[in-house]
């Protein structure tokens, strides 16, 4: 199954044209995604299907094979699923394959990096949060030690005044 996403009527137009359109191509079954009323069925080519998504995400089946596969009770209507299928391009298909393949590489191997970046990313988790609870720990120390220098009326260290007036002691 072929589904194409159109974000606009205009490139759904443009893309009509196109040679590679003619014969062929990809997919048992091809359908256009887009947004609701952008495509409408009677501007679909022969055999697609057509989905809309609406503004809160959800798809909504207007056309295709699927149609026939839902209607009538449990089996819906199996025998005109067909009218809909497509001839495909065996060559060309394998050749995308083999083409995508390709470019991911060694699929075991990036399975292995993605691991690694999982694994990497949930102790960094672990470290942001033990490093929060000691940021929160060393919060309730300053507290409590500024509570109690207030207290005994002990000036605060760390106060900017206080500071200041310890430097022109050094100067003199």
């Amino acid at each position: 199954m072929l589904v194409e996403v159109k974000v606009s009527r205009s490139d759904f137009l443009r893309d009509k044209h196109k040679p590679h359109r003619q014969h062929g191509g990809l997919g048992d079954y091809r359908y256009y995604m887009c947004p609701e009323g952008i495509i409408n069925i009677s501007d679909l080519p022969d055999r697609w299907g057509l989905l809309w998504v609406n503004k809160r995400g959800h798809v909504k089946l207007m056309a295709g094979h699927i149609c026939c596969l839902v209607g009538n009770s449990w089996g819906g209507n199996r025998d005109l699923a067909y009218f809909w299928k497509h001839e495909t391009d065996m060559e060309v298909e394998r050749g995308l394959l083999a083409y995508m393949l390709h470019r991911v590489g060694d699929p075991d191997a990036l399975l292995q990096e993605q691991r690694a970046y999982m694994r990497m990313s949930t102790q960094q988790a672990t470290r942001i949060n033990e490093l929060e609870k000691l940021r929160r720990e060393d919060s309730t120390t300053i507290y409590r030690l500024r509570r109690l220098l207030s207290k005994n009326n002990i000036e605060d260290p760390t106060n900017k005044r206080f500071r200041d007036e310890s430097n022109l002691l050094f100067d003199l």
